[in-house]
Parts: C-alpha cells; sequence; structure tokens
C-alpha cells in the first residue's frame, strides 16, 4: 500500500469515527485530523513524480556502482 492510501485511509476512518460520535467536541476534533491526512495525501501525491525524478532510491547504490 503507498504512503498516499495509507494516509486515504486514515482520513477515511476518522471521518467515519467522526460521524459515529455524538460527542460535538469530539467531532469536531476527527473531522479536522481527518482533513489534515487528506491534506497530507493530497501534497504527498502533488510531490511523489517530482521527488522520484530528483533522489535515488538509494544513495549508496550509485556509489557502489561507480566503484
Amino acid at each position: 500500500m503507498s504512503r498516499q492510501d495509507e494516509l486515504l485511509k486514515l482520513a477515511e476512518l476518522f471521518y467515519l469515527q467522526a460521524n459515529l460520535t455524538r460527542d460535538r467536541a469530539a467531532k469536531q476534533s476527527l473531522r479536522k485530523m481527518g482533513d489534515c491526512y487528506q491534506h497530507e495525501a493530497d501534497q504527498s501525491r502533488r510531490q511523489a513524480p517530482d521527488s522520484a525524478i530528483e533522489r535515488p532510491s538509494n544513495k549508496y547504490s550509485l556509489r557502489h556502482r561507480a566503484a
């Protein structure tokens, strides 16, 4: 499972818990946490193509090949 999928799953779980609770403060807190995970997933999705190009997956593998 990708990082984005995990973040979206967490957001979904927080939204579900918010819908199930009757406590207003808890509902607001759970929705806010869900929003944070949703936002982080969106940011991660936007940055994923750029970061995959800029950074090698393992810095030691490039050094090892050159030797």
